[in-house]
């Protein structure tokens, strides 16, 4: 991946997987291995748009909404 010049980082979050978080430009791939074979792999795909900092308020609110 390196010669490609594409972007991971391993993690461990369940017992039984593996994860590989890939990042390609506008794009971020989720994608965890399985102890019995299988493969899941969830994609984001971004819109382009780029925001500032004023977003933040925007994260919260859907955040603290969420666990109320």
């Amino acid at each position: 991946m390196e010669q490609e010049r594409i972007s991971y980082t391993l993690a461990h979050h369940r017992d039984e997987t593996i994860m590989v978080n890939v990042a390609v430009t506008g794009e971020r791939w989720k994608v965890e291995f399985f102890e019995d074979g299988s493969v899941e792999v969830e994609r984001f795909v971004s819109s382009g748009e780029i925001n500032g900092e004023e977003v933040f308020s925007e994260l919260f609110a859907m955040y603290f909404r969420a666990r109320k």
